[in-house]
């Protein structure tokens, strides 16, 4: 699943406690992105996440974040 969200990925971001990660707003996306959420809170319950998708926005924002050693290795996992 995570080659399939990297593959799709349109941006990613440093914020002040992670990365945001933007998706195309289709449907299917939607499922993927609250599939992995999922998944990734039972191994790595120190995550923060936040899934949003404004009024009439073109994107999908994934926010992963935690604190400084959350952000390191998010930092680690880019490519």
């Amino acid at each position: 699943m995570r080659a399939e969200l990297r593959a799709r990925r349109l941006d990613a971001r440093e914020v002040a406690d992670g990365y945001e990660f933007s998706y195309p707003v289709e449907p299917e996306m939607i499922v993927k992105l609250a599939e992995f959420v999922t998944l990734e809170r039972r191994c790595c319950p120190f995550f923060n996440f936040a899934l949003g998708i404004a009024a009439g926005a073109a994107e999908i924002r994934l926010t992963i974040g935690g604190d400084s050693d959350v952000k390191a290795f998010l930092k680690g996992q880019q490519g």
